[in-house]
């Protein structure tokens, strides 16, 4: 009778204070403090109470405070990913059955001096709390329990607002698929699919974008540093993303020296309720032997 197993998990995901979209949903938030028409009972308590000052310097002196909370040159905030799982088999015991519980705490920075620079650092801490110093996995390497790894650290500008530069350590995610993403040409690591957080470390590159914003259309230039030592060692990637009504189509490339030369095609439509998607890729010199014989007859 093959052997059945249950796996158990729990996962928890706290942002502390400021989630991804911490930057839009404060701005909704002081555009409804300021524009919001629909609260007329608390406008005319606001004006009753001002006594003597006029509408007009109610509204100002709002706007005045709403711009002030506007220049925060400085953000911090951060996220903490915690997973707890247990695992028995049929042929095992409740109290012997293996757990895990890997934990990831994540803390940036966002410093924007101005409307065209901005600096972005974050740092990644990884603790597991089932494991010690010095353990090892079922292949026999050292385990650590607690690593610190810098995730991100760039600097974004811009050219007459027209071309737009990102350089240092930053994610790049090519590919309109999830569990398959072949023209995802600049990341070495594969995503894991079926993991809740893509907990892939940031590339080195130099990345430039030009977008055609009356058309919804994007042109990217990636130089890859990452690993290289000279000049000759740095790697292009191209992708142009061409919409068209419904359908996003992106054509990709990239070239690296000692890697082999890519190709890919992805496409994305809707047809009703349903996104469909299509990724291709084709490479040449590709550098991995995929079979070899020692002995025996030839394939």
């Amino acid at each position: 009778m093959p052997q059945f197993f249950v796996l158990v998990l729990v996962s928890l995901i706290v942002h502390l204070p400021l989630p991804v979209n911490a930057e839009m949903q404060r701005e909704e938030n002081r555009d409804d403090a300021i524009f919001d028409s629909s609260s007329d009972d608390r406008d005319q308590n606001i004006f009753a109470s001002e006594g003597t000052e006029s509408k007009t310097d109610v509204l100002e002196s709002q706007l005045n405070k709403a711009i002030e909370s506007r220049d925060e040159l400085t953000q911090i905030g951060g996220q903490i990913y915690s997973r707890l799982s247990y695992r028995f088999s049929e042929n095992g015991t409740l109290l012997q059955s293996p757990i895990t519980s890997p934990t990831s705490v994540d803390i940036y920075l966002d410093s924007r001096p101005n409307e065209r620079l901005r600096a972005y650092v974050r740092g990644r801490l990884n603790h597991q709390f089932h494991i010690s110093d010095g353990d090892t996995n079922l292949w026999g390497e050292n385990q650590t329990q607690t690593s610190v790894l810098l995730d991100q650290l760039w600097l974004k500008f811009d050219i007459a607002h027209v071309l737009y530069l990102t350089l240092g350590k930053q994610p790049v995610r090519w590919g309109s698929s999830r569990f398959w993403n072949p023209t995802d040409f600049v990341n070495s690591q594969i995503r894991d699919p079926l993991a809740f957080v893509d907990q892939r470390q940031g590339i080195g590159i130099l990345k430039l974008h030009y977008p055609i914003e009356s058309l919804g259309w994007n042109f990217y230039l990636v130089f890859n540093m990452n690993g290289s030592q000279s000049l000759k060692d740095i790697g292009t990637s191209f992708r142009a993303e061409i919409l068209w009504d419904t359908t996003e189509i992106a054509l990709s490339a990239a070239n690296k020296k000692g890697g082999p030369e890519q190709f890919g095609l992805d496409v994305s439509t809707g047809v009703g309720l349903f996104d469909l998607r299509f990724e291709a890729a084709a490479q040449k010199r590709y550098p991995e032997v995929f079979f070899e014989s020692t002995s025996g007859p030839s394939i």
